[in-house]
């Protein structure tokens, strides 16, 4: 397994928009934009709201998502008791590919995301101490979508799902 952010952004022609040729003076790199992100959880997170108190309970997150936080959540109230942070790196790896900077790839390499400017609004919504599961929700609408729309957020990313031969035991 390996990075290739790079390779995916030209996959979806992300780079086109970044290139002030194409674009004129202005380019699209995700600035001014809060992009909500529903996952098992984001590095070393910890719960947090506004850029400034982000930055202070953050200040060791990766350096990827430093500075662009917005607002960390977790829901422990499905069994859950994991808090908003990732071991497992699912919802760092999603993270990662909408919005992270690229401040962490290797001299000569870019790893950014595809909004590299964007801010992070994060829902950590793992279950139990895996963190691989997410919990069900009953109205995806005000506890999911609306808080992230009323905190500005007009992106919402969901990497998640089941399988053909899921069963829910």
């Amino acid at each position: 397994a390996k990075l290739m952010n790079d390779v995916a952004a030209d996959i979806v022609n992300v780079d086109w928009v970044g290139n002030p040729a194409n674009m004129g003076s202005a380019t699209l790199d995700g600035t001014g934009v809060i992009v909500a992100v529903l996952d098992t959880g984001l590095d070393n997170a910890v719960v947090c709201d506004g850029i400034s108190g982000c930055n202070t309970l953050n200040s060791g997150i990766n350096a990827d998502f430093f500075g662009r936080i917005l607002h960390v959540e977790s829901f422990t109230n499905c069994g859950g008791t994991d808090g908003p942070e990732d071991p497992h790196g699912h919802g760092t790896h999603v993270a990662g590919s909408v919005l992270g900077s690229g401040a962490s790839s290797p001299p000569g390499v870019d790893y950014s995301g595809m909004a590299p400017g964007a801010q992070l609004y994060m829902q950590s919504r793992a279950s139990g101490s895996t963190g691989m599961s997410l919990c069900p929700l009953s109205d995806y609408q005000n506890e999911i979508f609306g808080p992230a729309y009323d905190a500005g957020a007009r992106v919402h990313t969901n990497s998640w799902g089941t399988g053909p031969d899921y069963t829910d035991d």
